[in-house]
């Protein structure tokens, strides 16, 4: 057995500590956050067929449920996982999530891969995004969630997972999925959002933060980098 099917045997309870249900209050706020940060890219149509690949243990699954959309699946490799996602949402596959993803073609509106990507290989990313692109119907959009290499912060969840393989940013990762066929990619940062007072002022010294970043950056190199300085960050392509 190789390393990463002896840590995902029981990666629920030894690395993610999942929990089998989110109180209402923690469903409220990943809900709320998610929501904002996919903001515009989900379909519009409640019947579209969406994937979450790599589901862990199921909370996005939850909020897809909870906004409105009926035909969602999940698949992913830990069995311990994929456990816990069952009890959330009933559609729920364990899997290989790249042998999974290459046995469809054009049979999904959307794929959604949070935190997932940094898992592979550089040759497992591009068979990925290739698999992801034959899956997706025409005009179809991948969402991809992973750690930051622009930010200062970005090596604690790039290496804070010994089944980490990869580190990206908004530019690396624009390229290979350029290389794989998708358009219109675009990055947003994973940051506070503004709901209520204490989230508002987060909201205020990050973009402080984000200010002195970029000052940094034009110090150093006369451009003000990315402009996506979280320390995890999200994007989404297009199907061409």
């Amino acid at each position: 057995m190789d390393h990463k099917s002896r840590i995902y045997k029981n990666y629920a309870s030894d690395i993610q500590v999942c929990k089998k249900n989110l109180g209402n209050s923690e469903v409220d706020r990943y809900g709320r956050i998610y929501k904002w940060y996919l903001r515009n890219w989900m379909p519009k149509d409640k019947q579209a067929n969406i994937l979450d690949a790599g589901c862990g243990c199921g909370h996005l699954l939850q909020c897809f449920s909870m906004w409105g959309y009926s035909n969602v699946t999940g698949v992913d490799v830990s069995p311990e996982q994929v456990k816990f996602a069952k009890k959330i949402h009933p559609n729920v596959i364990q899997a290989d999530t790249l042998e999974f993803i290459e046995g469809q073609k054009e049979q999904f509106d959307l794929i959604v891969a949070i935190d997932l990507i940094e898992h592979f290989t550089k040759e497992e990313v591009v068979r990925f995004l290739d698999a992801c692109h034959k899956s997706l119907k025409s005009g179809g959009q991948l969402i991809i969630q992973t750690p930051n290499a622009d930010s200062p912060f970005g090596p604690i969840p790039g290496f804070g997972d010994f089944t980490h393989e990869i580190y990206l940013n908004i530019g690396s990762l624009r390229g290979v999925m350029t290389v794989c066929g998708f358009i219109e990619i675009e990055g947003r940062e994973t940051g506070p959002i503004p709901y209520g007072l204490f989230s508002l002022l987060r909201w205020i010294l990050w973009k402080l933060i984000r200010l002195m970043i970029m000052s940094y950056n034009i110090i150093e190199t006369s451009g003000p980098g990315s402009g996506i300085f979280t320390r995890v960050f999200i994007a989404r392509g297009i199907k061409s």
